[in-house]
């Protein structure tokens, strides 16, 4: 969406899961955003390690998966179907090692691991650079409401906090997707 909104130069995406980064390609493919989007295989959390992505299941599409330990978005224990292996990078390592173009827009689609990416990204997101965030918060969470206060520290002032309406009374009604600018 950011490739195809015209507001963005250039867009970095990463994406540990196998079947999600073949898709992600293909439709940067087909898209032919493939000069404007270069889509990288690894994970993002609080340092750079090589560790397990435990998978929910192995389909195209699929999600629920946590980086590092087997739990669920509630931080619970869960059975993985599929123990990937895959490398991870703090967002900071990953521009200091990279030096990819400097994010302006941030967006953390994960489930359950976005207290461990934004202590990762401390440098980055402080950087008066990055404009807006997108993160998802679990608001049943003391460590993700906690992801709110940290933002707002750094000059960030939540502007939207949604999600659907079909989550209500489900097991998702606590997840909230916040858009946070500068």
């Amino acid at each position: 969406y950011a490739a195809l909104s015209g507001r963005v130069e250039q867009v970095v995406a990463l994406e540990p899961e196998s079947q999600n980064y073949a898709a992600l390609n293909r439709n940067i493919a087909l898209n032919g955003f493939d000069a404007k989007v270069s889509a990288y295989n690894v994970a993002v959390s609080e340092r750079t390690r090589l560790d397990r992505l435990h998978l929910s299941a192995l389909y195209l599409g699929g999600a629920n998966h946590n980086f590092g330990s087997s739990q669920d978005y509630n931080r619970k224990p869960r059975e993985s179907f599929f123990r990937q292996g895959a490398i991870s990078y703090s967002l900071d390592e990953f521009i200091a090692t990279f030096q990819p173009p400097f994010p302006r827009h941030i967006k953390v689609d994960v489930d359950g691991l976005e207290p461990e990416i934004i202590k990762g990204a401390a440098k980055t997101v402080a950087d008066p650079m990055v404009r807006s965030l997108l993160i998802e918060i679990n608001e049943a969470l003391p460590e993700f409401m906690a992801i709110v206060d940290t933002l707002k520290g750094l000059g960030f002032k939540a502007v939207r906090n949604d999600h659907a309406r079909m989550f209500d009374g489900g097991p998702y009604d606590r997840l909230y997707n916040y858009v946070f600018t500068r």
